[in-house]
């Protein structure tokens, strides 16, 4: 069953040659016509997204898919390599169709952002296959992935180098390091007798003889017997390769990569402005952790056409320093190791500058076990200027452009004691190459003594009823290792005097407090409110957290219906919110969006351009009383042009935005709603109305909508034009008898016509029509009709009452 049937139907001019586009189902494949076969550069968004795999328990097959045909005309046996994916990626090698009742899934394999293989798999001559590409879709965020594709046949024989596991970079390595290597038969034969090798920067080769049998598509992990020397601080690279008698294929036999045995940092504070030292690379390349050489960071002055300056001086780490990253770049900046032992709560700084492309994403890491394990330090938003993925994004990270230098900061408390760690900074880049990640000016230190600040205004929110008798309610933080007994926090409100209270309250390290200021605030009348709030601590060793800026907007509740907005006297009370937003109001000049619905203006991700990428942004509307609405309605004017995963949707909260609810979905209500699954995705082509009963809004009196979108992939975006809340009509009658002539008595709700249409084809528009029955029984269906829709109700009538 095709999946998004309303938007290829409402969309026909636009979207119907998909069913025509190469890959995009089974009826219309990339086909395969002899091996080897090789194609780079596809996106399973050039495709459709046709299939669910439900059929064989497909679990990343929610995406688009591209479908590729095989029908070999000997018996064989094929190997399947999927590389340079996204995220969520699976492919899977099925024998019919993968909807077809009877499809049977021969080899399948799927990951969260890793390369895929299926290894030696069987086929018949003359038989038809299909290998499917696809995706698990988190929410329309990874919908499509990119991907190249190689399609061989399996040698008898194919021992082939897959990976390594130790030594790794590390500050403590000795001279006794074990090493490891993982080998897979990628043939169709079982490998009895084989040799695993490795050298060291071109030194003596160590071979140990391995007399074991491997099965076909099976994996061996070896340590071999000869350990190495790593205790002296420098780069080991590292050779590893296998040999096996008859190995049909010798291109995959070899890995090479590049280990690190890094100084120990223990005098704190440590700053690092790359000018003088660099015991993060350099003359020693300390830092550039790499496969197959495959890293673009430099040290040295940064001469991009973006990333053009180091932070302070002349010289910092970047992904290049006068190019672009390489295509699916995967690196990593390497620290020397610190010891943290007698450090209570270590904080990292640096300063950064990121001009990335989509779904690159670049983020801070430590291992204390050697580097056989990394964890990711924070999280999105949880320290200064620290990481700015959208929070459903499938990754978490610094990504896009931060528009020049800027300095990010984190607390490290799980690093407390620790005596031997070290980071890395890890660079994923996509299919698109970038200028990267620039990295200047580390400072790392231990926290200071006094350190407080304001984190959180936890009342009043931005809501539908504020009032003149709001409590100002803050959290406050003691970032500081000491601990506080009493101190002065003050608030600010539009730009207004200090208003100041004394805090007598304890806050020990680490620790928060809730505090309610004695005086309210008035914010009765509808607008936006900036408030300032911060504490005031006596010999403050770090100030710039001492604060936190917020705006609370009052918003307009609107009680008489119909509600139209045309933005055209001014942007309708509408505000903006969320991660990178480009939503702006007024006079679209666009090359693809060129207008607004009626009128000149209208909200448009962009007015003359492409969204920002990445984008989770919201636009929020107006909050609506209900609470006297039968059959509440909203109908919006909508233009999108996106490329998925990027799309918009309505959301609704009867809670003054503590949870949000999507507005229906694809076929659920009203046909004429979401173009896919439940976004607005693909392209429009033009202003398009679509309209949404709001049955689960009826009675509510705090209803408040926003319109929610995700950009990940550069394109127009959405437009928002003639915001309409109506009350649709109910239609119903009653009705009486008078031997066979029935009259009847209009009862519908806020109708301002109606429509009587019986079965024999007689048909009344007055409101009381009186109908003479001639049959046992005649079906009547009644319409009613008023500027916000119609509603339609059937019942049978029968000759008598």
């Amino acid at each position: 069953m095709i999946k998004y049937f309303v938007f290829l139907f409402s969309a026909l001019l636009i979207s119907s040659l998909s069913f025509a586009q190469t890959g995009s189902s089974c009826s219309s494949p990339d086909s395969i016509t002899s091996l080897p076969f090789i194609k780079t550069g596809l996106n399973t968004g050039d495709a459709a997204n046709n299939y669910t795999g439900t059929n064989f328990g497909a679990s990343n097959m929610s995406g688009y898919d591209y479908v590729f045909c095989y029908k070999p005309t000997i018996d064989i046996s094929i190997h399947v390599k999927i590389t340079n994916v996204d995220y969520a990626p699976g492919v899977y090698l099925v024998k019919g169709c993968p909807d077809s009742p009877s499809v049977v899934c021969l080899a399948r394999d799927s990951s969260d952002n890793t390369n895929l293989e299926l290894f030696s798999v069987a086929l018949q001559a003359d038989s038809t296959y299909y290998i499917v590409v696809s995706t698990h879709d988190y929410g329309g965020l990874t919908a499509t992935t990119n991907f190249n594709i190689s399609v061989t046949e399996s040698f008898q024989y194919d021992l082939a180098t897959y990976t390594y596991w130790v030594p790794r970079s590390s500050c403590s390595l000795n001279n006794d390091q074990q090493v490891h290597l993982e080998v897979n038969n990628n043939g169709y034969d079982t490998i009895h007798n084989f040799y695993l090798n490795y050298s060291v920067n071109g030194g003596p080769v160590y071979t140990d003889y391995v007399d074991s049998a491997l099965a076909p598509g099976a994996r061996y992990y070896h340590f071999f017997t000869q350990h190495q020397d790593m205790s002296t601080v420098g780069e080991y690279k590292f050779k590893l390769y296998s040999t096996l008698a008859g190995d049909g294929n010798l291109n995959n036999d070899t890995f090479k990569v590049s280990i690190f045995h890094t100084d120990t940092i223990n005098t704190f504070p440590y700053f690092q402005d790359f000018e003088t030292s660099n015991d993060w690379g350099s003359e020693r390349h300390f830092g550039v952790g790499h496969l197959y050489d495959y890293s673009t960071w430099e040290l040295g002055t940064p001469n991009a056409p973006i990333i053009n300056s180091a932070a302070s001086g002349t010289k910092a780490w970047v992904t290049s320093l006068d190019s672009l990253t390489n295509q699916f770049e995967s690196s990593y900046l390497i620290s020397p190791g610190f010891d943290f032992s007698n450090m209570i709560q270590p904080v990292f700084e640096f300063d950064i500058w990121y001009e990335t492309a989509n779904y690159d994403y670049t983020i801070l890491e430590y291992s204390i076990d050697s580097g056989v394990h990394y964890t990711t330090i924070g999280t999105i938003n949880d320290g200064e200027n620290w990481y700015n993925t959208p929070a459903s994004s499938p990754f978490q990270g610094w990504n896009g452009s931060s528009g020049g230098w800027i300095h990010a900061k984190h607390e490290m408390p799980s690093l407390a004691g620790v005596s031997k760690a070290i980071f890395r900074i890890r660079f994923n880049g996509n299919s698109i190459p970038s200028e990267g990640f620039a990295v200047d000016n580390i400072y790392i230190h231990e926290s200071p003594l006094n350190d407080l600040g304001v984190i959180n205004v936890v009342s009043p929110k931005t809501g539908c009823s504020l009032s003149s008798n709001e409590n100002l309610t803050v959290q406050i933080y003691n970032y500081g290792l000491d601990t506080i007994y009493s101190f002065p926090v003050s608030y600010s409100l539009n730009g207004g005097a200090w208003v100041t209270d004394t805090v007598h309250q304890t806050i020990a390290f680490d620790d928060t407090l809730i505090y309610t200021f004695q005086n309210i605030l008035d914010l009765s009348s509808i607008g936006t409110y900036n408030l300032v709030v911060k504490t005031n601590l006596i010999n403050d060793d770090y100030t710039p957290n001492d604060s936190i800026a917020v705006q609370i907007i009052n918003y307009q509740k609107i009680t008489t219906y119909p509600y139209i907005q045309d933005f055209e006297t001014d942007n309708g009370g509408f505000t903006t919110d969320g991660l990178n937003s480009s939503w702006e109001w007024g006079t679209p000049s666009d090359t693809v969006i060129t207008n607004a619905s009626s009128g000149t203006k209208c909200w448009v991700t962009n007015l003359s351009g492409y969204h920002n990428n990445p984008e989770q942004s919201e636009l929020y509307a107006n909050c609506f009383d209900f609470s006297n609405m039968r059959n509440p309605k909203v109908k919006i004017d909508v233009w999108y042009e996106t490329i998925n995963p990027s799309g918009g949707q309505l959301e609704s909260t009867v809670d003054t935005g503590n949870s949000w609810q999507v507005m229906g979905v694809s076929a659920t209500i009203d046909t004429n709603w979401y173009s896919s699954g439940y976004m607005w995705i693909g392209s429009a082509g033009n202003w398009k109305t679509v309209y949404q009963k709001l049955p689960s809004l009826i009675g509510k009196t705090d209803v408040q909508f926003r319109i929610k979108f995700v950009g990940a992939t550069d394109a127009s975006g959405l437009g928002i034009d003639n915001f309409i809340i109506c009350d649709n009509p109910l239609a119903g009658a009653d009705y009486s008898y008078n031997g066979n002539q029935i009259t009847f008595t209009d009862t519908s709700y806020n109708a301002d016509s109606v429509k009587y249409i019986f079965s024999d084809g007689t048909i009344f528009t007055t409101a009381n029509p009186v109908y003479t029955i001639t049959e046992d029984s005649v079906i009547l269906t009644m319409v009613a009709y008023n500027f916000c829709g119609n509603d339609t109700a059937t019942q049978t009538i029968y000759k008598t009452g």
